[in-house]
């Protein structure tokens, strides 16, 4: 797994401070669930997988709120983009339990958190952000 399949750009700034941090910190807890994978530390996996789970429905209820707020017209599918992901999260933590420290599967499951946090972000997320930057009166 090459490191920059997690690298923040600028690509992925949605220019919403709170947003944008909690974006940051959700790559590098993708990042140590990779690394403690890697270094077959179960008790570092299971911490961090919960944690994983644990942020990403925080930073789920604190992205719908703030799209809530601002009348973002397509909430709904995003919301539904957050199903998913929260589902692929739900998943891995169900696959580790089953099968211990497996390199494997968690890279194969870590690749496509990465490669879903950079789409949903890289598109969703910035094109919600442009739509609020809009709709704010300047």
């Amino acid at each position: 797994m090459e490191a920059s399949r997690l690298e923040w750009t600028a690509a992925l700034v949605t220019g919403i401070g709170e947003i944008d941090e909690q974006h940051q910190e959700l790559f590098r807890c993708v990042a140590r669930v990779r690394d403690a994978a890697f270094a077959d530390d179960g008790t570092e996996i299971d911490r961090t997988l919960a944690f994983l789970r644990e942020y990403v429905e925080f930073h789920f209820q604190a992205e719908e709120r703030f799209m809530a707020e601002n009348r973002f017209p397509d909430l709904a599918r995003h919301r539904e983009e957050h199903v998913t992901m929260l589902e692929a999260v739900l998943e891995l933590e169900t696959d580790h339990r089953r099968r211990g420290n497996a390199a494997n599967p968690l890279v194969r499951v870590e690749r496509f958190l990465a490669d879903w946090l950079r789409t949903h972000i890289g598109v969703t997320d910035v094109a919600m952000a442009r739509f609020v930057r809009r709709a704010r009166p300047r």
